[in-house]
């Protein structure tokens, strides 16, 4: 019984059900108390045209919705905070549950849509609300232009460059800019005010090492959690292929020292089941856990009383620990849109098979099955 209600305790998605009902009601009244800036780009990205060529699938569009009440509205300064603001009583009725929120004392919050649905898209436009509520000087301490985006490995690292810097032209090796998703219409408004201001500096795992200057200005780093590690000892083709530390200075350490360096970021985390979990088998603290609490320890210290926002975001098709019986999704989870839902506004692949009867008198092995796909154009 005792290990059931600790599963319950974290597979419930308290939040997820809690926020709901809570944000379609202040999506209803149209978004209101939200800054200047958050309300330009809200109209500006949900009340499109009809005919307007490209537009966020109503799943993306509410999981930007749910992360821009969680931070407006409710303001949370910690995991605690959240669910303290939305869903309270779970804390008390599960033991589990209440450590594990209290263990995280900055705003976390979890996205959990379907592979296929278009996560990258929604992830690019939560960036681009960060950076132009900071630039324009929104609610001071609240909002930054300085990024950290977090990948598991070198194909998703590949796949975020496409979407900031560009495909890569397999030939020379180089990246047109202007295949960037930044370059859509879709993401911020043509003009003086908008695209003419986002000046983002992209900075790869080589970008960053100890003895370079640190950017003035607002910045992406996209790196991949395997640089987080602490040094072992000689690499492992693994560590090649997933891109571990090759330096004297353990890259956590370079890391560590750079992003020490601003009183402010946003961390958001793709593919996140890769990199969470509670506990190693040696009763340890896992790498990313170790890392995002040093980070905001060393913040803290480093800058006091302008220190701020620091906040992370996660995005995957599968938040959870474990699997089968002991799956135990993430507490964080804010907004939920599962294979179920994706399938049935056919936003994943489709599979059909047709098999059919004999009725001539043909052999059935020459009748044959046909698959079909449905390819969504979201990113």
């Amino acid at each position: 019984m005792a290990r059931r209600k600790i599963q319950e305790a974290f597979s419930q998605l308290y939040l997820a059900k809690a926020l709901e009902g809570e944000v379609q009601g202040w999506v209803d009244q149209g978004w209101p108390s939200v800054t200047d800036t958050t309300s330009q780009l809200l109209n500006y990205w949900f009340q499109r045209e009809e005919d307007t060529e490209e537009r966020f699938y109503p799943c993306q569009r509410r999981a930007i919705e749910t992360i821009v009440y969680c931070h407006e509205i409710l303001q949370p300064k910690s995991l605690k905070e959240l669910f303290e603001c939305a869903s309270p009583e779970s804390l008390y009725q599960h033991l589990p549950l209440k450590q594990e929120v209290e263990s995280v004392p900055f705003p976390k919050y979890a996205i959990k849509m379907a592979t296929g649905s278009g996560k990258t898209w929604v992830l690019a436009a939560l960036l681009v609300w960060q950076y132009f509520n900071r630039i324009n000087n929104e609610r001071t301490g609240n909002y930054s232009y300085r990024f950290l985006v977090v990948t598991p490995g070198h194909e998703v690292l590949n796949r975020l460059l496409d979407s900031f810097k560009g495909k890569k032209d397999p030939k020379t090796g180089n990246r047109n800019p202007e295949t960037s998703d930044y370059k859509r219409p879709l993401f911020m408004p043509e003009g003086a005010n908008w695209r003419e201001r986002f000046h983002l500096e992209i900075l790869e795992p080589r970008d960053v090492q100890s003895n370079i200057s640190p950017p003035d200005g607002p910045f992406v780093f996209i790196t991949n959690w395997q640089q987080f590690r602490l040094k072992t000892g000689a690499q492992s083709l693994w560590a090649q292929h997933t891109g571990e530390d090759v330096e004297e200075m353990p890259r956590r350490e370079v890391i560590l020292d750079f992003l020490s360096q601003y009183p402010g970021l946003v961390v958001m985390n793709d593919e996140a089941h890769h990199v969470h979990g509670k506990k190693g088998v040696r009763g340890e603290e896992l790498v990313w856990r170790q890392f995002m609490s040093f980070l905001h320890e060393r913040l803290r210290e480093n800058h006091e009383d302008e220190f701020g926002p620091f906040l992370q975001m996660d995005f995957s098709a599968t938040p959870f620990f474990g699997s089968s019986e002991k799956k135990e999704f993430f507490p964080h989870i804010v907004y939920d849109y599962n294979l179920v839902s994706a399938m049935h506004d056919m936003l994943v692949k489709q599979l059909f098979l047709e098999e059919r009867q004999s009725i001539g008198g043909e052999a059935l092995e020459d009748l044959g099955f046909r698959a079909e796909r449905y390819e969504p154009e979201a990113g």
